[in-house]
Parts: structure tokens; C-alpha cells; sequence
């Protein structure tokens, strides 16, 4: 069944929820009400993801839409068993049809339904039985281009699915070198078989390289203790290569790292196809206590010696108190991964020296999830960079956002000390914070408790930036006054960002200097305001504001005009000096003249203004900074 979809949130399309230096965070689609309305936090189900296609299978049926094309989604029934679990799921193409997206369905009791074309078909095109042992049930589905796809069960066996001539599929088992008819006896024989260790289930098969001109394809068949690698020819029978033994390597290798640890539970998550014979896995481990670790392993298998080497290893600094269902992405070149858990995705390069990692979470965690991630080239999505590389991040309810990585960044990032990257880090996260975080309808959250070290140094910083006007995301092009009161409004809002505990962390010193910016900012508003409706400026007084100014800004290189943008948008600091110059201005002025009576009531009014506004913001605001009483450091002279 076709439906259009009904949009789920008010924050409009291509709205910028994150942006720095290194990545930009846009939305730039829409998930369908279906998924919205029928999937709960709790809820099991399967996700399969290829071609710009997206399908979610749940226990009444798999909705399935194109990124490409946000108005349609397509809700087809699945087949279904009396565990009334949802059906495996995959997105395949036919072999010579590009751009036409299939979906094979699976119960966990194998009656599989296909569709020939998504976008047309509303029931299945053809129906198939896969003739399963006693007790074993389908786990996982893979497309492996142009080759078929394959299926595995909980009981480890495999089956494999090819186009005919009429494109109608041949289902049969995979068979290992030995005789025909000796293996396809051993897939009814295993049912209960001792030697398929319940605790070595399957966990994704992965497509990895082509050859013979795309004909042959390997695939790797992922369980949590081996990797068996097959290869599979378009036109002819499968052929498999070799079993490797994998959970204690990976055991041996985390000890190596863990100090103290009292026994490691490791766990296979999903895993990557990188280069040549190597495969990129996502494991958890548990530290021996009830905290869980996630690191990424290259592992490379040498078939002639029969044996698996670990070549590189990365530990996240993620942590979960238990094991959170996680997922693998690369990028087309291999420079990045995108490690999706459910609220959070972390993007790293894989290079243990000299690492780089950044975190992306989802403000509301109980009402949102990540569903999935895929890499995504143009026309649907518009690079923010120069060299640019770009994921969608398909959430439950915040829609399809783009991740988009500046490789350029990445590659300067590596360059630089981990001091330096860390202070660039928390500023980052506080600027993004504090210009997107005020978006109610923004799915991302900015966790700026990770950098509570820095926290001094970013939080002057960005504030010094905001009140000099050096923001970038400041709206420059807007008029004085609008600018003025964007600053002052930035300013007000860093505590409430901070938070109370945040805040009470900072030296008394850093909480006055983040007061006495915003008390600087807020007075320059002021100024501007009385400043564009006085008569200071006429002929009833000695002299004018605007050479009170310029007596104060010593800039006289530049017109009147600018003098006065420039002493309000970034020289906001210098109000004391224009006290000061109003002070040395009154002793000078000739009490006998008849302008004085007016030049000393107007000059009084300016310092009128700016302390009235000063115990304003004592008043409102000094609280929220510290607990001493002080009128702004810079008023004294």
C-alpha cells in the first residue's frame, strides 16, 4: 500500500541544528507517521538500508521510503510465525536493472515473500519455502551484488538466493567442499547439534570484493566467535574458502589493554567491509564490572595459513552501563567510520596514533532513536565544504539529518597538539550550543560536561568572541540595532546553557569576566538607543557624543559613520575610557558659557545610562554568576 507522509516536525527542512568547523548537522528529509506512530523504544524489529532505500520491518508489516524522495512512503505485508517476531528484511536489485529497488521478507520460520519492484508491487511478486531444520529460525538477510543474496540462520546454516532467466529465485543451501549430498543431509541434522554453540549466533554477512569482472563476489558470514569467508560466483556454485576463529583473539588483545580486568565478556557487533582480505569489526566488552566499552577492530585473514591477525585496534571513549545494539558505517575512501548506538553517533577516523572522534547525541533519548546510518552523495544533500563527506543519520522522530565532514578539517585536526584540539573541541561544543541549542524542535544535544577542563578557556573565549563581534554565527547583516540585542541575548543565555552545575565550576574570576561581558554589551545597547533619540548632538551643547566616542576609540583613520559601528559592534570594552572622557571633559568646559548648563545635563545623561543599566543586570542577573556583590569591574576609575 502507498501513503504520502504526514510530517512529523515543525523545525523546517534543511534547518541548520549543528555547525563547526570540522561537521555540519542539517535536516534534510522525513520519516514516515507509519514508523513514528508504530515503533516504541522497546519494540524488536529489523532495518535494511541500500540505494537511497530505507525499510524498517515491524510486527505488523515493513515500511520501506526513498530519501530521495520525501512525499511516498510504501507499507508492504510480511510474512508472519506464531513468535509474531518481525520479519528479516532486504533491500536487493535485480541483476542488470539499475535504480530498481526489491524487497526480499523472511519469517523467523522461513516462508520468504519477495517483490519484484517496491514502488509498484503491493503484494509479493512470489512466495518461497526455505527448507529450515527443527529449531532453527532465519536471523539475518544480505544483498550481496550481483551474486544473489544470502541467508543465515540461527543454527548456522546458509542458503543462497539467485535470479533466473524468468527472475524468478533459486533458493538452496550453501554447501562446503565434501559432496553434495553429504551437506545437504547436514543442514536437516544439526538442529540439535551440540557443536553449534548457542552462544555463537550469527551477526551480519558482508559483502566484501568483487572479481572477474564483478562476476565473483567474497562474503564474510560474521558469527561472535568466527568469520567464515565464501566465495560466490554469479553463474555458478558457491565456494567456501575458510573458518576463522575470532572471539579469542579479540579476548587476548583487550586484555592486553584493560588493567584489572576481572574477566571480559566480548560481544561482535556488526562489522565493515575495508580493503583487500580485511574486515573492520564493532565489538563490545564488558570491563569485568557494569560499565561496557566499544572499540573497532581491523582484522585481515590470510586463507593459505588458515589464521587471523588483529592489524589495528581503536577503543571509543563511549561507555554504555550495558550493551547498547550498535551499527557499522564507512566511508567510500575508508578515512572515516560512523559508529551508530541508539542517541548517539560517533564519527573516527582508524588510526590509533593519532585519533580523531566526535560525537553526535539526540537531545530527547527516550522519545528518539537512531534508526540508521548511510553515506549519501548529491543531488540529495548540498555540501557545506570543500571537500566534504557526507552521511544521512535516519532518526524516529527528528527525520533524516546529513552529517556532512570536513575531510580538510580532519586532516589539519590530526596535525595539532591534543592540548590544542581539546580547547578547540570545548569551543566548539559551547559555541554550538549557545547558537542552536535555542531551538526547541533541535534533536541534538551538546554535551559540554565532557570538557569541564577547558571549560575556562572556551567559555572567555566565546564570550570575548561575541562581544568583539567575532562570532561567526553572529547575523552580521542585520541592522545595529539588531546586533546589538542578538549579542546582549547570547550573552544573558550562556548560564541557563551552562547550566547551575557547569557554572558553580568556573573560578569567581571567569564568572565576573562572563558577567562583565554581557554588562558591557547590555550598556552598549543602551547607549545606542539614548544615542539615537538625544539631542546631544545639536547645537545646544559644547560638544557632541560622537567626539566623546572618538576621544574614547582613538581611531581617527575612519568616517564618522564607521567610527560609530565600530565603537558599538567591537569596541564595546572601551565604555570605561568613554567615562573616563566624559569625566576629563566636564572639568575642561567653560562654566561661563552658555552651553554649559546643557553640555553637563547631556553628558550626565549618558552616565545615567550606562549605570542604570549596570544595576539592572545586577539586579536580574548577577546571581546566576556568582554570589558576590560587585558592581561591573570595569566601572571602576
Amino acid at each position: 500500500m502507498r501513503h504520502f507522509v504526514r510530517f512529523a516536525m515543525s523545525l523546517p527542512e534543511a534547518a541548520v541544528l549543528m555547525k563547526t568547523e570540522c561537521l555540519c548537522v542539517n535536516r534534510i528529509g522525513y520519516v514516515p507517521h507509519e514508523v513514528i506512530d508504530n515503533l516504541n523504544s522497546d519494540d524488536d524489529f529489523n532495518i535494511s538500508r541500500d540505494q537511497n532505500f530505507f525499510a524498517i520491518s515491524l510486527g505488523g508489516g515493513c515500511i520501506c521510503w526513498e530519501l530521495a524522495k520525501r512525499p511516498v512512503s510504501y507499507v508492504m505485508p510480511t510474512p508472519t510465525d506464531d513468535s509474531q517476531s518481525p520479519a528479516v528484511v532486504s533491500i536487493v536489485k535485480l541483476p542488470d536493472v539499475p535504480g530498481q529497488a526489491s524487497l526480499a521478507a523472511c519469517s523467523r520460520n522461513g516462508t520468504l515473500w519477495y517483490w519484484d519492484n517496491i514502488t509498484f508491487a503491493e503484494e509479493p511478486t512470489k512466495t518461497y519455502k526455505i527448507p529450515l531444520a527443527g529449531g532453527d529460525t532465519i536471523m539475518t538477510i544480505q544483498h550481496c551484488d550481483p551474486v544473489g543474496f544470502v541467508i543465515c540462520t540461527a543454527q548456522l546454516n546458509f542458503f543462497r538466493a539467485t535470479w533466473s532467466h524468468n527472475s524468478s529465485l533459486n533458493i538452496a543451501p550453501m554447501v562446503k567442499q565434501g559432496g553434495l549430498l553429504k551437506n545437504i543431509l547436514s543442514v536437516y541434522s544439526r538442529g540439535n547439534d551440540s557443536s553449534v554453540k548457542r552462544s555463537n549466533y550469527p551477526v551480519c554477512i558482508v559483502s566484501g570484493s568483487h572479481r572477474d569482472g564483478r562476476h565473483t563476489r567474497t562474503i564474510y558470514i560474521v558469527t561472535q566467535e568466527t568469520i567464515q569467508v565464501w566465495s560466490l560466483h554469479r553463474n555458478m556454485a558457491e565456494n567456501f574458502i575458510a573458518d576463522f576463529e575470532i572471539q579469542t583473539l579479540i579476548q587476548a588483545s583487550l586484555l592486553r589493554d584493560i588493567e584489572n580486568a576481572q574477566g571480559i565478556v566480548v560481544r561482535i557487533l556488526d562489522a565493515v567491509y575495508y580493503t583487500g582480505t580485511s574486515l573492520l569489526l564493532l565489538v563490545g566488552f564488558s570491563d569485568g564490572y557494569s560499565n561496557f566499552h566499544y572499540c573497532s577492530i581491523l582484522i585481515d585473514f590470510n586463507s593459505v595459513s588458515n589464521s587471523a591477525k588483529i592489524l589495528e585496534k581503536v577503543i571509543f571513549q563511549y561507555t554504555t552501563k550495558g550493551l547498547e545494539r550498535a551499527r557499522f558505517e564507512i566511508s567510500a575512501d575508508h578515512s572515516l567510520v560512523y559508529v551508530q548506538f541508539n542517541s548517539c553517533l560517533i564519527v573516527l577516523n582508524f588510526d590509533k596514533e593519532n585519533q580523531f572522534e566526535e560525537y553526535i547525541f539526540l537531545r530527547r533519548e527516550l522519545e528518539d532513536s537512531i534508526l540508521g546510518c548511510l553515506m549519501i552523495s548529491a543531488p540529495y544533500w548540498r555540501p557545506n565544504f570543500e571537500k566534504s563527506i557526507a552521511a544521512a543519520i535516519i532518526c524516529k522522530k527528528s527525520g533524516v539529518l546529513s552529517l556532512d565532514v570536513n575531510s580538510d578539517y580532519v586532516h589539519k585536526y590530526l596535525m595539532n597538539s591534543e592540548k590544542k584540539n581539546r580547547e578547540a573541541n570545548a569551543y566548539s561544543a559551547l559555541e554550538q550550543a549557545v547558537f542552536f541549542s535555542h531551538q526547541n524542535e533541535n534533536p541534538i544535544r551538546f554535551n559540554l560536561e565532557i570538557f569541564e577542563n577547558e571549560m575556562n578557556f572556551a567559555i572567555q573565549a566565546l564570550s570575548s568572541d561575541v562581544l568583539h563581534s567575532r562570532a561567526q554565527y553572529l547575523h552580521k547583516a542585520m541592522g545595529l540595532r539588531y546586533q546589538l540585542e542578538e549579542k546582549v541575548h547570547i550573552l544573558s543565555s550562556i548560564p541557563e546553557i551552562l547550566q547551575a552545575d557547569l557554572m558553580t565550576k568556573l573560578p569567581s574570576s571567569v564568572q565576573l569576566n562572563l558577567y562583565s561581558d554581557l554588562v558591557l554589551a547590555a550598556s552598549a545597547l543602551a547607549l545606542f538607543n539614548f544615542h539615537s533619540v538625544s539631542s546631544f548632538n545639536t547645537d545646544s551643547v559644547l560638544i557632541s557624543l560622537d567626539d566623546i566616542i572618538n576621544q574614547a576609540v582613538n581611531q581617527d583613520s575612519i568616517s564618522s559613520q564607521e567610527l560609530l559601528k565600530c565603537f558599538y559592534l567591537e569596541k564595546a570594552d572601551s565604555l570605561p575610557e568613554l567615562l573616563a572622557s566624559i569625566l576629563k571633559t566636564e572639568k575642561t568646559l567653560d562654566v561661563y558659557h552658555f552651553k554649559f548648563a546643557s553640555t553637563i545635563c547631556e553628558l550626565n545623561k549618558v552616565i545615567l545610562v550606562i549605570f542604570k543599566c549596570i544595576l539592572h543586570y545586577e539586579v536580574e542577573m548577577l546571581h546566576f554568576y556568582t554570589n558576590e556583590t560587585a558592581v561591573a569591574i570595569w566601572t571602576s576609575i
